[in-house]
């Protein structure tokens, strides 16, 4: 029964992963959107569109989280294989499970560190920029937050994999 429990909670966080890529990837084409309308309202029109430099530096914070999760779960973070084909199983194996727990406690400690930023945000409604348009950032806070929960979840998945000997190319 456990097994079953833990299995559909994996699943559940898996889709969860999955959703906030695709949200990512909504948002991205948004950026590409209004980004292209600005030029364009630059150069040929001569007038900028209010708070887009606002919007994108907000946004691509955003962004990058979203798709922290789902690289964590798929093992696609930037990694050299030079010296990873090198090693023997044994080393590549230590180096896997120091490695997974190294991002484990890093993602534990940015969430950590979020959380007090995050709650007064929300308190506050904290915003970026100024004029006409202001960007609220408690959503950006708390996007932060919840994708270094799910990723150090997914890492300690993956150490646990390692850890048991059924890690495949970890």
């Amino acid at each position: 029964m456990w097994n079953r429990l833990a299995e559909q909670l994996s699943q559940w966080l898996d889709n969860i992963a999955a959703g906030m890529h695709a949200l990512a990837a909504i948002l991205m084409f948004f950026l590409i959107f209004i980004t292209t309308s600005d030029v364009v309202g630059r150069v040929i029109l001569n007038i900028p569109l209010p708070g887009i430099p606002e919007i994108i530096k907000v946004s691509l914070v955003m962004i990058c989280f979203l798709l922290l999760p789902e690289a964590t779960r798929g093992m696609h973070h930037i990694r050299s294989e030079i010296l990873a084909d090198r090693l023997s199983p044994y080393w590549a194996r230590l180096l896997a499970i120091v490695r997974f727990l190294l991002g484990t406690l890093l993602l534990i400690g940015i969430a950590v560190a979020t959380w007090d930023k995050m709650i007064v945000a929300w308190k506050i409604w904290e915003y970026e920029g100024e004029g006409g348009i202001r960007v609220p950032v408690a959503p950006v806070r708390t996007v932060i937050l919840i994708s270094c929960v799910l990723a150090a979840i997914f890492s300690i998945r993956l150490l646990h994999q390692v850890i048991k000997g059924d890690h495949g190319k970890a």
